[in-house]
């Protein structure tokens, strides 16, 4: 269905900035010298409160003043990740975080977006729809392009709005979650078409976060139900259900591994005293595999590295942390990365980077100087210099080698 609202794509807006990212704890890089320096950080003309990447290095990021005339837009950016090492090719080549274009979404503002990871298709949640848009398509970038929009729920007890959007890989699946504990699951034909699959009931609450495996068998989501839940596919029926911790914890934030066969997911306590988990569950037997306590504060969002080996979280102090999938060991925290609440994290594609957004119209790249990496290679290569040395003596030793001068 075609919608009454417009998308009106505007270029050269926002800001981009050569402020550098905050200083991180592990070893440094090299410097790079101002000519050639690329931009970690864009700023953007409204507040952003959703930010994803697809595979192809296009970022997206959507946010805004409100439905009230505050004078401040509510739309999206467009911007393009180009590989900060790779060398330029001449005085007009950019590199790190470039911006393309600016979309205008009206009086709605996109609290939650999503891109196909292997597509150019951008979805985003406007009120209670759910409407997509194609990067870089003529029809698109007209004045007045239409848009693909569907309902993200029926009004129940009042409007229900659309919280939570998230792709499968292939990008012909959509899971779209919203208030009132709405969940369901949308197949996308290649017109951008969508047409509903299945339902899911089981949560009383706002829709936090979602996510779909990989072999599109699994639907995972948490919500302000305090509860994290996996769904089967096939049939729509509710496996498990994973309570908090504590009580007075939420859990916010989960991520299938690569093979399908580990949910992550983070929940933490607010306020005075607060703390955030890191949970692994087992998805087939439901069983809590490890919880680890990472930080002493809660955190605002999770990302999940394509490769599965890497989990960022970022928390309510501005700071971002990188922690192993295989043990939850903290390899790297970066402090102030954004001087307002962090409000969304993804992965660059090629994982060396990580991309957040806040409330203060700011994105940021911050490079994944992973502390242990070459510590870890520099123990290794020390620990074998001194075993040869040890074998070599000892070699010495035993043959009562005499040397004369």
């Amino acid at each position: 269905a075609k919608s009454t609202d417009t998308l009106r794509k505007r270029e050269g807006k926002g800001v981009v900035s050569s402020k550098p990212t905050p200083k991180d704890e592990g070893p440094s890089t090299a410097p790079v010298a101002a000519s050639e320096a690329p931009c970690l950080r864009y700023e953007a003309e409204f507040p952003i409160y959703a930010l994803a990447a697809n595979s192809k290095g296009w970022v997206c990021v959507g946010g805004g003043g409100g439905s009230a005339k505050t004078g401040i837009m509510n739309g999206m950016a467009l911007l393009q990740w180009q590989d900060p090492s790779a060398s330029s090719t001449g005085k007009s080549a950019s590199r790190g975080l470039v911006f393309r274009e600016q979309v205008d979404t009206g009086s709605q503002i996109p609290m939650n977006l999503d891109m196909c990871s292997d597509k150019q298709i951008v979805a985003y949640g406007s009120g209670n729809s759910c409407k997509s848009f194609l990067i870089g398509d003529k029809k698109e970038s007209s004045t007045h392009p239409s848009v693909t929009t569907v309902p993200a729920s029926k009004e129940v007890d009042g409007e229900v709005s659309q919280t939570v959007i998230r792709f499968n890989r292939e990008g012909d699946k959509i899971v779209v979650g919203g208030t009132q504990g709405k969940l369901s699951l949308y197949n996308m034909d290649a017109k951008r078409s969508m047409t509903i699959v299945k339902s899911f009931a089981g949560h009383s609450d706002d829709i936090t976060d979602a996510d779909i495996d990989r072999a599109n068998k699994y639907i995972a989501s948490t919500c302000r139900d305090r509860t994290c839940r996996i769904w089967r596919v096939s049939d729509g029926k509710e496996m498990h259900v994973f309570k908090v911790l504590q009580p007075k914890f939420n859990v916010r934030g989960c991520r299938f591994s690569p093979d399908g066969e580990t949910l992550f997911a983070a929940q933490s306590l607010q306020g005075a005293g607060g703390k955030t988990f890191l949970t692994q569950w087992n998805v087939k037997s439901g069983q809590l595999t490890r919880k680890v306590q990472v930080h002493n504060t809660h955190h605002t969002a999770l990302a999940l590295s394509s490769n599965g080996e890497h989990i960022a979280l970022a928390f309510v102090d501005f700071s971002i942390g990188v922690f192993s999938t295989q043990s939850f060991k903290c390899l790297m925290r970066t402090k102030n990365v954004h001087d307002f609440v962090i409000t969304g994290l993804t992965f660059t594609p090629d994982a060396r980077y990580i991309l957040s957004c806040s409330l203060e119209k700011s994105v940021v790249a911050t490079p994944m100087q992973v502390g242990n990496t070459w510590g870890a290679k520099a123990t290794l290569l020390l620990f074998v210099v001194i075993a040869m040395l040890v074998a070599l003596l000892s070699y010495f030793s035993s043959k009562d080698t005499h040397i004369y001068v």
